[in-house]
């Protein structure tokens, strides 16, 4: 399946190549993490409101506060499989992580009929 809007409470897997702690270099294998996705009023909290996070593009998971194993480099670009009744859906792509915060993926839904559009003009 193409993608499917992750909601907030659902655990979802992302997938990276990024370093293996802040400041320590990039690991050779892949890597995979289990987050849950939290609501955008949880996010934009999390944030203090210095960040705008456009929740219709964008969505967060993770614990605020708390290292989840998402660093601030390298991750980035990295696909988020979130599953329903056993199915994988392609839900996100990993954008940014603060330190103690939640990490920001972009929502694939929102960019699907671009992608489409693309992917027919091309």
């Amino acid at each position: 399946k193409t993608s499917s809007i992750p909601k907030a409470g659902e655990t979802c897997n992302v997938l990276g190549w990024g370093c293996i702690r802040d400041h320590h270099g990039m690991s050779n294998k892949i890597k995979i993490l289990s987050q849950q996705v939290i609501s955008a009023s949880a996010c934009r909290d999390a944030y203090f409101h210095h960040v705008s996070i456009n929740h219709a593009s964008q969505f967060c998971a993770g614990k605020d506060g708390k290292k989840d194993g998402i660093c601030s480099q390298g991750d980035s670009g990295g696909p988020v499989f979130c599953y329903r009744k056993n199915v994988a859906y392609l839900s996100g792509i990993s954008t940014a992580r603060a330190t103690k915060r939640p990490s920001v993926f972009v929502r694939v839904e929102h960019f699907v009929p671009w992608i489409k559009t693309v992917m027919r003009n091309n």
